[in-house]
């Protein structure tokens, strides 16, 4: 067993690459990530092994993302995360459209645009706007890499209530409190456990199939529940896309209209 922890060499990042680049080498099985979030950082590859002819050449660093979808051709690799519903807070996005129409009224009343008060008033709604979006848009990360490594062959589960962190490979096994996120592995104070003696590693995987058991494959996943929860239909979610297009908010817009796929 090894333990990592933000004060200890090597690093959790080191500890996360050095893993993952070990199942290069293992017989073709399954690898197993479940974190509630993702992001894709970066990894320290320099100095790590034989990995070049991985990566084509030499590299200092990789993305966490290129190194999955790089598994996904050796490996059944199989991915679970929290549903969209959780991730995306449907709640604030119509707070947005809120804010983003009143803007739009104010703007059009010409003869009220030269007064100091409606300049402060036109401000407020900015800094709201901007803020409701930067809270959409806080774990658009996770359904981007989800969505890529699903296109890359991976298996993409939704699991609700999702807390676990869970790396499981060939090679061995990592878990604890950090989520694979820059956060995780780099500023927040975490701890990790590598696991490779065998019952434990057998053990661990078991516990990955129930995971498994209990989440809602990516293409079985429907929206309209969670969007029936917040009283709103199909059709007028559709349209929130144009709505915010028009306000300039184009990264969640593109967020949106990927959801929208998710409406059966």
């Amino acid at each position: 067993m090894r333990i990592y922890t933000r004060d200890r060499e090597p690093g959790l990042r080191q500890g996360l690459v050095t893993l993952l680049l070990a199942a290069f080498d293992a017989e073709p099985g399954d690898v197993w990530v479940i974190s509630p979030w993702l992001r894709d950082v970066e990894l320290p590859v320099a100095g790590i092994g034989h990995f070049a002819s991985i990566f084509g050449g030499h590299r200092e660093q990789v993305r966490l993302s290129e190194l999955l979808a790089r598994l996904t051709a050796r490996h059944r690799l199989t991915l679970i995360v929290k549903p969209p519903e959780e991730l995306v807070p449907l709640r604030e996005i119509r707070r947005l459209l809120d804010v983003v129409e009143i803007r739009a009224e104010i703007q059009k009343e010409m003869g009220i645009r030269d007064y100091d008060v409606v300049d402060r008033a036109m401000q407020t709604l900015h800094s709201q706007a901007d803020a409701l979006a930067a809270a959409a848009m806080q774990h658009a990360d996770t359904l981007r890499m989800a969505w890529m490594l699903r296109e890359q062959g991976a298996e993409l589960l939704f699991l609700e209530r999702l807390h676990a962190k869970l790396l499981w490979t060939p090679a061995g096994s990592l878990l604890g409190s950090a989520n694979f996120t820059g956060g995780g592995f780099g500023a927040n104070e975490e701890l990790m456990v590598e696991v490779t003696t065998t019952d434990e590693h057998r053990g661990l995987e078991g516990a990955a199939r129930g995971f498994a058991e209990r989440a809602t494959a990516a293409a079985m996943y429907d929206l309209a529940p969670a969007l029936r929860r917040v009283d709103v239909g199909a059709p007028e979610f559709r349209a929130w896309a144009d709505r915010l297009a028009a306000a300039g908010q184009d990264p969640l817009c593109e967020l949106l209209r990927q959801l929208s796929s998710l409406i059966h």
